[in-house]
């Protein structure tokens, strides 16, 4: 049974010293957002108001409620999920506990507290190393670097009570706790299952397995010692757990209950499990690299391995949805998995930098069939081996270990993200990887572990559609590279107009400049490439001329991102087997942004190059590879043909025709049959080639039709008539740079 509190909060300079006036304190939550709503502030996400919640994180926050009317017959404990990031817990004054972190619960006994007590949460300042500046300051925490400040997300640290409070009041022999694991036999002919279950007291305790269709496959009473009961099973010819778009996602039910009498009710927990396989091996070929003396090792194995099938990764990185982590209801982690799902990924990665979601977008990938890199708290910084930091993070490593044994959808961990670069200097050497490999092999020794993505022969970036330094495109960029995956890359693109009018001052609306709400929403300086980084304004101009005002950039800068992510995962998939990953950065955004690389504008609103990444993803599609994205009248287009097949089924046989339109002008249809193939194989096609007209319209499309529509696919660039072939009637002509 649950007792749920109402709470106040007020804020001081010392954990002893008696608070500020307090206001009411919304759990779960973030007492930014309660002192903002006490204030009357507007919304954070407007304009330049996050500048106001910096400085909240760096006092102590008294949260406090009256404890409310216990039973005398049951054994009380206050449960506080997710402190962000560490408290202490008093009892009328006298301390009873301390604790926190995200994805942890902080479990406090009330014995012999009284009706009436007065309950209080103190929650610290913000840990931030001293002298250092940015994310630097989270060098010695586990708490998620990124609301130290990032190109996406404000200098803006969230506290709080994220993940909620409440007492619970236990029976004597209550179950309170369960550990779950499984491993298949390397056969994938049977599964061993091991339980514990912590209970309060001694006694009988039943064991249940029940598989996909409900049905017990396995039970088993045994008596508790110790606080626990310990279960053993073996599982035969289990049904197997499969990413999206290569099988079924069946899921077991493991259920342990105690019998209940007259006056106490039975009791019960349950969770879900499911069974796979999952190896990184050497991609065909990467033995012979490097090819030519001396020698050194090869490339580390990155190729994804599902049930002994190869399993392309196609995907993207998420964030947390939000500033504050209190922020986000369980509806909004499982939508995010939703659009994840209907454009075909079948795996996101967990991003480093940011606090690791709660259980409920695990559940919800588990059922969904997405496959997760879930990447330990390390993002970009040089972690120390210091004996207190290593502590702080073995607990965490422990409790993430252990809080995702049972899903089946994760597949690999990462130490971190950026971790072996220039700007965080570790080695596969530093003590916190160490740690966090020889952790993740006691627990979870079957499911891969890399020390940070990326590692050798794994590219990373870019992130802008041309670089305006060298005025190589990503087209370009991605053509000539040759790596095992791609773990993050992208292309910026701007918000919707009416997300943009909501963040920005109408006066602020046009021109855009390096100052106020621009830069703090990413849409001016946000990365170091250009003044306008995520807004691209110089890319803009350079195909397109300056534009008339913020509806003509957010048109453009829409576009380049729907072509150049499209353009990027389509590249990726052609590099099989050799590149295993195509994973952009990134499906989400914590706030609202004017430019970013996000497919999904804040909170969860899909932008237009969302379509296009979902047709990029589908299984089956005819693709073509083009060389560039300016074309001039005139000029000979080519593009290379393809039909890509990455399913486990054989590739059926397509008719594909590919034709161009500009303007009024249309070319003949260039048709090319390919034949059936093997499963997760494609198609090499011919090269189309078609001489362009002398004058064109503003833009050029290339269309795929096939037989089976589902598969068709289309690309649009950018067309030029150039003024000296401008056709000779004097018409003025139609395009840019004339």
């Amino acid at each position: 049974m649950r007792r749920q509190m109402d709470w106040s909060v007020g804020s001081s300079s010392s954990v002893d010293m008696e608070p500020a006036e307090p206001f009411p304190a919304t759990v779960p939550g973030a007492v930014q957002l309660d002192y903002a709503h006490a204030m009357g502030w507007p919304p954070h996400g407007q304009g330049e108001e996050a500048l106001r919640y910096r400085g909240l994180e760096d006092h102590f926050w008294h949260y406090r409620a009256t404890l409310p009317s216990l039973p005398t017959d049951c054994r009380s404990r206050l449960v506080l999920r997710d402190v962000d990031h560490y408290a202490e817990v008093r009892l009328d004054g006298q301390k009873i506990g301390a604790g926190g972190g995200i994805g942890r619960d902080l479990i406090v006994p009330l014995d012999g507290a009284k009706t009436g007590s007065r309950l209080e949460v103190i929650v610290f300042p913000a840990p931030k190393e001293p002298g250092m500046v940015g994310r630097a300051r989270a060098l010695r925490t586990t708490k998620a670097a990124v609301g130290y400040g990032w190109d996406f997300h404000p200098d803006l640290i969230p506290l709080g009570i994220a993940g909620g409070a409440w007492i619970e009041c236990l029976p004597p022999d209550a179950i309170i706790g369960l550990d779950l694991r499984a491993r298949l036999a390397p056969d994938l002919s049977s599964a061993e299952l091991r339980a514990n279950v912590e209970i309060l007291g001694n006694g009988e305790v039943c064991g249940e397995l029940m598989g996909p269709d409900g049905d017990v496959v396995w039970s088993e009473t045994v008596t508790a010692h110790d606080g626990f009961a310990r279960f053993s099973a073996r599982i035969e010819t289990p049904r197997l757990w499969w990413p999206l778009g290569q099988g079924a996602q069946p899921l077991y039910q493991f259920r342990a209950r105690r019998p209940g009498n007259k006056t106490v009710p039975g009791q019960a927990i349950r969770q879900t499990i499911g069974f796979r396989q999952a190896r990184l091996t050497m991609a065909p070929g990467q033995w012979d690299e490097p090819s030519a003396f001396p020698k050194s090792r090869s490339r580390p194995p990155f190729s994804m391995e599902i049930n002994g099938r190869r399993i392309f990764c196609k995907g993207a990185n998420i964030v947390g949805p939000d500033i504050f982590p209190g922020n986000v209801g369980d509806a909004r982690w499982i939508r995010i998995v939703a659009r994840a799902a209907a454009a075909h990924m079948n795996l996101l990665r967990v991003w480093g930098g940011a606090a690791s979601p709660p259980d409920v977008f695990f559940q919800a990938c588990d059922e969904a069939g997405i496959m997760v890199v879930q990447e330990f708290p390390l993002g970009c910084n040089d972690y120390p081996d210091d004996p207190g930091y290593l502590a702080e993070l073995e607990e965490v490593a422990n409790a993430l270990l252990s809080r995702l044994a049972p899903h089946p959808c994760r597949v690999l961990w990462s130490g971190g993200n950026e971790l072996f670069n220039a700007w965080s200097g570790m080695t596969d050497q530093s003590h916190a990887l160490r740690l966090l490999a020889a952790r993740a092999w006691e627990q979870d020794p079957d499911t891969p572990f890399v020390p940070t993505l990326p590692i050798e022969g794994v590219g990373h970036g870019y992130y802008l559609f041309r670089d305006p330094k060298t005025g190589v495109e990503c087209l370009e960029l991605f053509q000539k590279s040759r790596n095992t995956g791609y773990t993050e890359f992208g292309v910026p693109g701007a918000a919707p107009m009416e997300i943009v009018r909501a963040i920005l001052p109408p006066d602020d609306l046009w021109p855009p400049r390096p100052e106020g709400a621009w830069v703090l929403h990413s849409g001016i300086l946000a990365w170091d490439v250009e003044p306008t980084s995520y807004l691209c304004l110089s890319t803009i101009e350079h195909y397109w001329g300056p534009q008339p005002d913020m509806g003509a950039v957010i048109e453009k800068s829409q576009w380049l991102q729907c072509e150049g992510q499209k353009a990027i995962i389509e590249e990726a998939r052609r590099q099989r087997p050799f590149c295993g990953w195509a994973l952009l950065w990134c499906l989400n955004e914590p706030w609202p942004t004017v430019a970013n690389q996000s497919l999904l504008a804040y909170p969860d609103e899909p932008k237009p190059a969302y379509e296009d990444v979902r047709l990029a993803m589908r299984p089956t599609l005819a693709s073509a590879r083009i060389p560039k994205f300016l074309w001039n009248a005139g000029e000979m287009f080519s593009a290379d043909l393809f039909v890509l097949h990455d399913a486990p089924e054989p590739r059926p046989a397509i008719s594909v025709r590919a034709v161009l339109t500009s303007g009024d002008w249309r070319s003949a249809p260039f048709e090319w049959h390919a034949e059936a193939g093997p499963s997760a194989a494609d198609a090499v096609g011919p090269t189309l080639r078609v001489m362009l007209p002398k004058r064109l319209g503003t833009s050029l499309v290339l269309e795929l039709l096939t037989d089976q529509p589902a598969l068709n696919s289309s690309y649009r660039f950018a067309a030029n008539t150039p003024a000296e072939i401008a056709p000779p009637d004097g018409a003025t002509p139609r395009g840019l740079n004339t």
